[in-house]
C-alpha cells in the first residue's frame, strides 16, 4: 500500500515470491508481516529493481494507492492498469483508493514506477 499526502509517501512493502523450475517442482515464499517507510517525494515511487532478479515469464504488480483526489490513470505508464477504486479513511482522514496492477516481464530491469501528482494532490 502507498500513502500519498501533503508531499509525503508512505510506503507499506510486503513481497511474494513464487520460484518454479516446472508445474511440479515449485516454491512459494511469502513472508509474514512487511516493512513499512515514509519519507517526503514529490512524486508516487515504487521500486521495481527486483523484476530484474525473477526468472519467472512474468511478475505480476499489485499496488493500492491513497491519494487525496482520485488518481487519473493517464499518469500510469501503459503497462500498469487501474483495477478498483474506492475511498476509506486512514488514520482519521478521507482517502481515495486505486488499486494499480501490472504484468511485467521477469528478468527484465523495469525502471521505477514515478508518478508526478498534480499540484492539486499536495
Amino acid at each position: 500500500m502507498i500513502v500519498y499526502a501533503d508531499g509525503r509517501e508512505s510506503l507499506f512493502l510486503r513481497s511474494q515470491f513464487h520460484s518454479a523450475k516446472d508445474e511440479n517442482n515449485y516454491v512459494n515464499l511469502a513472508p509474514p508481516g512487511g516493512i513499512h517507510v515514509s519519507f517526503a517525494s514529490e512524486a508516487i515511487w515504487y521500486p521495481l529493481e527486483l523484476t530484474q532478479f525473477i526468472k519467472m515469464p512474468d511478475s505480476y504488480v499489485v499496488l493500492d494507492i491513497l491519494t487525496s483526489q482520485p488518481l487519473d490513470s493517464k499518469l500510469l505508464p501503459k503497462e500498469f492498469s487501474v483495477g478498483k477504486t474506492g475511498r476509506m479513511n486512514y488514520q482519521n482522514r478521507p482517502y481515495s483508493v486505486t488499486r494499480v496492477t501490472a504484468k511485467l516481464g521477469g528478468n527484465r530491469k523495469w525502471p521505477d514506477l514515478r508518478l508526478k501528482i498534480p499540484a492539486k494532490e499536495k
